[in-house]
């Protein structure tokens, strides 16, 4: 079967007794439920950063159904780097009733350090109609200014005093569950620092992300790696270029697109399933 003619679906979070439930998870017992219905179906279960839930609830059911995923995984947690988006979901789930409280108390912390266009938020609302302005507003700072972005969340975790530190190791995987998880399973790059505006940087910064990633993930599992995942979907030419330079088969984005090429495959996202 080409690998053109499959479905293939994206996961980031799952959640049962031992691992939380967050905005956007899937549970333990959903995730089973979806994969044995359809079995016959072409269906490739994808995942994307290198999350533990990933490996404690995602791997053994799909070893259960002798099914093989494909994990996207960054490196940056191998450096003893925090991933500050990702532990902050789990920052608004113990200390904000909902989305709108957190982001209208980030606005206040940011203190109008980043500013916003008209056209900006315009152009973000067409995609994402439901966002309110505080979410929009931190999602382009997020996107376009990720080292403010993360400061503004240091100070909100230490004011709760927050154990972000510990709550990165609680997410992410560590080296010896990506080399087992290697054994059965394939593992593809995600970048080595999960930026939310790759498309928009340059070729250096680009290959660095992607050469760094590689050869992080290669030397833990011994083996070659061939698939890619975009962060958060985005891509330009260039990063196409780079990822063809270093021999890369098959590249994921986040879109439902059939684009008809290996390096702009479209994925199904679990939630709409």
């Amino acid at each position: 079967m080409s690998v053109m003619n499959k479905k293939y679906i994206m996961l980031h979070h799952l959640h049962d007794k031992n691992f939380m439930s967050i905005k956007g998870s899937i549970s333990k017992r959903q995730f089973e439920k979806i994969v044995k219905k359809n079995l016959i179906k072409n269906y490739v279960y994808t995942f994307d950063d290198g999350l533990k839930s990933q490996f404690h609830i995602a791997r053994p059911i799909l070893e259960k159904y002798n099914l093989k995923g494909i994990f996207f995984i960054n490196s940056f947690q191998f450096k003893k780097k925090i991933g500050y988006h990702e532990v902050s979901k789990f920052f608004i789930k113990k200390y904000y009733k909902n989305i709108k409280e957190y982001a209208d108390d980030f606005i206040l912390f940011s203190k109008n350090k980043f500013k916003i266009n008209k056209t900006q938020i315009k152009n973000y609302k067409k995609e994402h109609p439901f966002h309110t302005l505080s979410e929009i507003y931190i999602r382009i700072l997020r996107n376009k200014n990720l080292n403010l972005y993360n400061r503004i969340l240091i100070k909100m975790f230490k004011r709760k005093k927050f154990n972000y530190t510990k709550t990165n190791q609680m997410i992410f995987m560590n080296k010896s569950e990506v080399i087992n998880l290697s054994k059965k399973h394939i593992i593809g790059l995600h970048t080595h620092s999960h930026l939310f505006n790759l498309d928009e940087l340059n070729y250096k910064t680009q290959n660095k992300e992607i050469l760094l990633n590689k050869k992080i993930l290669e030397k833990f599992i011994n083996k070659k790696i061939f698939y890619f995942s975009y962060p958060v979907g985005k891509y330009n030419l260039q990063l196409i270029k780079i990822l063809k330079k270093y021999k890369i088969k098959i590249a994921f984005t986040n879109r439902v697109n059939n684009f008809k090429n290996r390096l702009l495959m479209p994925r199904i996202n679990i939630n709409t399933l």
